[in-house]
């Protein structure tokens, strides 16, 4: 008996090791990003502040015309009489072109709406900018993908902004308020201090956000933040996917997950195959009440994905595994009201 509680006790200090490891270099990993993006507005040799000065959608102190005059690294800043103001896009997204960093005063600030005729900001193939500080609201995704925004084989950073009443709803679109799109290439989008809210996919993937690693390279994170009441058929709250010989990571940390629904996964839908490789890490965070129309995953439908979950509560949520691995790392992983799972899954308590 000793010899088998020492052994145990072994195992369970080993696990609580590896566990303290990922946490750590996760966090690091995420720290690093928000000291760049701290960084990335500060003027070098050559970088310049840019103010928009109006609301207009196009001309002369736009927001538009700031972006077509930034060169790489520049800042974008906004003049405080526009606290209170929206700026209504009337000629298309806006599109961001090269290594830019976009400042607005606040959400509740600042608004920027598509008036659902497009989508909101297009990151285009190459470029890298951050984000921070709008309300990105309305968009509606010009082609499939993203209607508040599509980050296109890019670097994005999306600070303390909301995204609300934004969508792909065209059969087999993604991304209702955010696609990530790494196919064929590689994409990075960290969503920090954000609120997602009310945006749909209502024939695919992504309701509040689509992490798209189709044959290539897709990273999400997303912390402190909330997704609630987004829809879409699979992934109400987040899609990530990882096909072929693709790859697709996605991070929660200390967010919320509410209110979310889909016909197949209502918080979260993690899908990969035999040659590519899917990962979900799940944080301090807590999935409630989303809803599943079609399978038992109102909060996670795992399909082929390593899912590691640690000090995260299920509350009238579930976890479907079609496929793939869920280890609670060593940690227990709280289910209240109707919590069920059909996962092979340790340390499960429910209330």
């Amino acid at each position: 008996m000793g010899t088998e509680d020492q052994k145990t006790k072994n195992q369970t200090g080993t696990r609580m090791k590896q566990t303290r490891k990922f946490k750590q270099c996760l966090r690091r990993s995420f720290y690093v990003l928000a000291i760049a993006c701290a960084l990335f507005g500060l003027p070098t040799g050559q970088a310049a502040t840019i103010t928009v000065n109006n609301k207009n959608d196009s001309g002369p102190g736009s927001l538009r015309q700031a972006l077509a005059d930034a060169h790489n690294e520049d800042t974008i800043n906004f003049d405080s009489s526009l606290n209170g103001q929206t700026i209504t896009l009337t000629s298309g997204e806006l599109v961001v072109n090269k290594i830019v960093s976009i400042n607005g005063p606040g959400p509740n600030n600042l608004a920027v709406d598509a008036n659902h005729a497009s989508r909101v900001f297009h990151v285009s193939d190459g470029a890298s900018a951050g984000i921070s500080g709008l309300s990105i609201i309305n968009g509606s995704a010009s082609g499939l993908y993203g209607g508040g925004i599509y980050n296109d084989h890019s670097t994005l950073s999306v600070i303390n902004c909301t995204l609300s009443g934004n969508s792909a709803d065209a059969p087999t679109g993604g991304g209702g308020g955010i696609y990530n799109d790494a196919s064929y290439g590689t994409a990075s989008l960290w969503v920090l201090n954000c609120t997602l809210s009310g945006n749909s996919a209502v024939y695919g993937y992504g309701g509040g956000i689509c992490n798209e690693g189709y044959n290539g390279g897709a990273t999400l994170t997303v912390s402190d933040s909330t997704l609630s009441g987004n829809s879409a058929a699979s992934g109400g709250g987040i899609y990530s996917e990882s096909l072929l010989v693709g790859s697709a990571t996605l991070n929660v940390l200390d967010s919320t997950l509410s209110g979310n629904s889909g016909s197949f996964g209502g918080a979260i839908y993690a899908r990969g195959d035999a040659y590519g490789s899917a990962r979900l890490y799940l944080l301090h965070s807590t999935l409630s009440n989303s809803v599943s129309a079609l399978s038992g995953g109102g909060g996670i439908y795992n399909r082929g994905a390593l899912i590691q979950l640690s000090n995260t509560v299920f509350n009238a949520s579930a976890i479907f595994n079609a496929s793939g691995l869920i280890d609670s790392l060593g940690y227990k992983i709280l289910c209240f009201d109707h919590c069920r799972t059909t996962a092979v899954l340790r340390s499960l308590t429910r209330y």
